[in-house]
Formats: C-alpha cells, structure tokens, sequence
C-alpha cells in the first residue's frame, strides 16, 4: 500500500474531497486525536470510509462512542467489516447511538433485539423508544411490566390497543392492576379497554376502587378526620393512612386494627401528636421507643404504663416538658440527680417528689431555692435550718420564706427592718 498524504493537512485536504482516500493516510504518520480528526472529516464525507480506518482505531471504544454520538452510521458497512459488526453486540455502543439518533434499532444484534432488560435501558434513556415499538420482538409484549414501562414512558396508549389486539391477549389480565399505582395511568388504561370492548360504559372495579383511592387521599389532605368516613377498606389503606397521619396523629383512631398495631405506622401518628398512642395497639403501648416518642410530643407521663417509668430516658424527656411528672417516676429514678435536678433547675416545688435522700441534697435543694423560694419547704429539716439557704434568698425571696421566718417570730406584718434584725443581716451582708 502506498501513503500518499503524510502531513495532517494534506491529509484533512484530500479526504474532505473524497472520504475514501482514508484508505491512503498511515494511521502511525500522526497523533492518535489528528489521525481521529482526519476519520472524522473523511465519514462526514463518505459513511463507507469507516471501513479503511485503521484497525486499531476500529476497536477503540472511546473513539467508537463518540463515533455513535456525532454521526449517523450506515451499518451496511458494519455487516461487511468483522471488527466493526461487534459494535453492533454493544449496549453503549448501540444506548449512544440510538439516544443520539445515529442508529436505528433494527441494526442491533440479534442478542440484544431479544434482550428485555437491554430494551428497558433503552427506554430509561430516554431514546425516542415509541418509534421502534413496531419493531419489539412480539414475546416481549407479553410481559406486562415492560409493555407498562413502555406506555408510561411514551404515552402511546393507542399502540398498546394495537399490540393486544395483534396478540390476542386478554386486557383485563393483560393490565394486572397489582402493576398499577398511578390513578392517571389507570384512567388511560380504562379508556383503552373501553375501546376494545366498544362500550363506552365499561368500568372495572379496580378503576373504581382506584378512583375511590384517589379522592380519599385528597380528602385527608384537606382534614385528617375525613378518614373517619371512609369505607373500611381505605382504612386498612397503608398509604391513605399515613398521608392522614401526617396531618392529624390522632386520626390513628380510625384505622384498622391491623395498622393500629404496625409500628411505622403508630411512629408517624405520636410524632404528629403525642396523645395518639391512645389509639396505637396493647403492644405498642408498651414500646419504649414508641412512648417515648409520644412523651416527647405531649402524651401525659401519667399514663405511661407502669413498667416504662423506670426509663430514664422517657422519665427524662417527661420531666423536660413537665417537671411535676417527676411525680409519677419510679422510685429508683425519683432518687437519680440528673432526673431530679432537670425537674427542679424547671419548677422547684417538683422538689417534693424526690426521694429523701435527694431532699437533703444541697446541690438539689439550692437549684430548686434559686427557681422557687417555696421549694424550701419541701428540703429536708436539717437544709431549711440552713443559713446559706435564707441568706441567698435575701429581699427577692423572703416573701417566699415567710413558713420558715414565722418559726421566728416574723409574720406577715413584719417590716424589712424586723426580718434583718431577727436573722442578724445587715444591708452589707445581703
């Protein structure tokens, strides 16, 4: 073989002419991207001159995917040429081509034309699949999930009346409503089979229950009780449950029984509002992560089964939103310093729920003073006679020591004056 074009230029120059002089330029004279830009030029003017490319370069996949991405392929010259008819077994090769609109779909191998999942990808990739539906192996028509795929991606409902009349297939069976979840599709659908019937009329339960389907869940959207109306069926309705759940916890009430017991469920209802673990099952009552949540959200800790009070981290989260339910604790957790300290730093009167020996705690009673003077009285004897406690108290919070000044002769009538002589404070002292 003789080369007669050894510079880029003259290269470029001659196969813009003619792409079939590719067959006369040396793919070792030049750069792997200058001898890529001379193919290129050639095939922009002869599609056949891919086949003196060289051999090297024909079995590039880089150079090949862009191939399939900028240029239209006659695979005519694919067929004759056996390192470029592999390309034709390529699902890139082939995904580019097609999304690019450079290749057809009757071109591809027969492994691939028969290859559901291939078909699949194709149609996920957005590559105008509704042209080749007429081209589909007819065995793949028969799986619904494609046929489904295929209608959504493209709309072509008409063509999906065409293929089950060619296949003589049964509608109803063919559209298996398990499949179906998208109330607009089934409406499509419907009209479908009303054409294949003729009857203008036809319904099929599905569509009603559906439709039914559709309209509660706007509905509970609109207020969570509507729920409370519905037919039994859409209570024991996952979805329209929990989109009413959402808006209103306590709507757990009218859902059936089975979902008052599931626990994803009763989770949605007490994180939307405490007070529906009224509602949830005897089971998930009693769940620690489940009540707590609840507590977190407004249920009461008074109503917490017994056996959870012993939790700390329930009895903590309790006391955080309510400090007297420090009341109903377990003993064991009315006498723990983080728990009972939390209460009071809150209220310091929930003082007098916690144990006695924490009553005598100066820590304890000091936070509980420095939030009510009150809570004094619920110290032990020993801390009320305290001076540190009286003396910290000072004018803001003698109103609140008077049970204790009155052990002293003060009264209510009693002036300042009176009180600093009787405690030996001076004005310098307070």
């Amino acid at each position: 073989m003789i080369y007669k074009y050894k510079t880029k230029e003259e290269a470029l120059k001659a196969v813009k002419q003619c792409g079939l002089d590719l067959e006369f330029v040396n793919a070792k004279d030049f750069s792997l991207e200058d001898y890529k830009e001379i193919v290129f030029a050639a095939m922009e003017n002869d599609l056949e001159s891919i086949c003196y490319a060289s051999e090297n370069l024909k079995k590039d996949k880089i150079f090949m995917l862009e191939l399939a991405g900028k240029l239209y392929i006659d695979t005519t010259y694919f067929e004759e040429d056996e390192v470029l008819k592999k390309w034709l077994d390529d699902e890139d090769f082939i995904l580019t081509g097609i999304k690019n609109e450079n290749l057809s779909f009757n071109c591809v191998s027969d492994r691939l034309y028969h290859d559901k999942k291939f078909i699949l990808k194709l149609l996920a990739n957005d590559c105008n699949m509704e042209y080749y539906a007429n081209l589909f192996p007819k065995e793949i028509w028969k799986d619904f999930t494609f046929a489904y795929i295929w209608a959504k991606k493209t709309d072509e409902y008409d063509a999906l009346y065409d293929i089950c009349l060619d296949n003589n297939f049964n509608p109803i069976n063919y559209f298996g409503v398990k499949y179906i979840y998208d109330i607009n599709i089934l409406r499509k659908l419907c009209v479908f089979l009303r054409k294949i019937y003729g009857d203008p009329e036809f319904v099929i339960e599905e569509e009603l229950l559906l439709t039914s389907k559709f309209n509660a869940l706007q509905l509970v959207k609109e207020k969570a009780d509507n729920i409370g109306f519905f037919d039994l069926k859409l209570q024991k309705d996952y979805v329209i449950v929990m989109e009413a759940l959402k808006r209103d916890g306590r709507a757990l009430k009218f859902a059936s029984e089975e979902l008052r017991d599931n626990y994803g469920i009763v989770m949605e209802a007490v994180k939307q509002n405490g007070f529906a673990l009224n509602f949830a099952s005897e089971e998930l009552q009693k769940d620690s992560l489940i009540v707590l949540e609840a507590v977190k959200n407004g249920f009461p800790f008074e109503k917490v089964p017994e056996e959870l009070r012993n939790n700390y981290e329930i009895v903590m989260e309790a006391v955080k939103k309510h400090c007297l339910a420090l009341a109903y604790a377990s003993e064991e957790l009315r006498n723990n310093y983080e728990i009972v300290i939390e209460a009071v730093k809150r209220d310091g009167r929930a003082l007098r729920f916690a144990s006695e020996e924490l009553r005598n705690n100066y820590e304890i009673v000091m936070e509980a003073v420095k939030q009510d003077g009150r809570a004094l009285e619920y110290a032990s004897e020993e801390l009320q006679k305290n001076y540190d406690f009286v003396k910290f108290s000072g004018q803001h919070k003698i109103e609140g020591k008077i049970y204790y000044l009155n052990n002293m002769g003060i009264d209510k009538n009693s002036t300042y004056d009176d009180i600093l002589k009787v405690l030996e404070i001076t004005d310098e002292n307070i």
